[in-house]
């Protein structure tokens, strides 16, 4: 993986089944790279620094919300959930998914298929999931990871929300305005 200084703000992100705002039946995951960050990214990268390791640090010596850590990943039950079952994880030292090692991936992986596993045994069927990265350079942000349950399938259920709306909270539309606008003017002169 490398780093793109044009686009620098990345997520790595997954909707699991129709609950979730997934089209297809399988499991799959999609990146998104761009030169802005997405209204939740802006809002992590505004956060002090400091605050980040101040919230682990609460979360451990609390004990109640702090699950555990995997090969550097730390992951905790969120305080503040978006989602029902939230799990997060985050990676000290790192900011940005170009940054990660073999060993960090391979860690981050057993993390989330560890939470999956407890999904299932939950008796949840669909999820969300973003790992929010930043600039490499944005000193003090940790690269985490925000995983929430879906309500399960059942028949003719399908969500609009994905983990666009969900987790990065970002509106996320199929129409470029000015086209809606356009098509919309000639039936409102047809009444006007």
């Amino acid at each position: 993986m490398r780093f793109d200084s044009e686009a620098p703000w990345a997520s790595i992100n997954a909707n699991h089944m129709l609950p979730s705002g997934s089209s297809l039946f399988h499991p799959h995951t999609q990146g998104a790279v761009d030169r802005f960050p997405t209204t939740f990214q802006r809002l992590l990268s505004e956060v002090s620094p400091e605050l980040f390791q101040v919230y682990l640090d609460t979360e451990k010596q609390g004990g109640e919300r702090y699950v555990g850590r995997v090969a550097g990943t730390e992951w905790l039950a969120s305080f503040a959930p978006v989602g029902f079952h939230e799990l997060r994880a985050f990676i000290p030292g790192i900011s940005c998914p170009a940054q990660l090692s073999h060993e960090q991936v391979e860690g981050l992986g057993r993390g989330i298929a560890t939470a999956l596993n407890l999904y299932a045994e939950l008796g949840v069927q669909s999820f969300n999931a973003a790992l929010y990265g930043a600039p490499p350079t944005h000193s003090g942000y940790m690269l985490n990871l925000r995983l929430v349950a879906r309500s399960n399938l059942q028949p003719l259920y399908r969500s609009d929300a994905t983990y666009y709306e969900r987790l990065h909270w970002q509106a996320m539309v199929d129409t470029l305005p000015e086209e809606l606008a356009e098509r919309a003017r000639e039936r409102f002169r047809a009444v006007g």
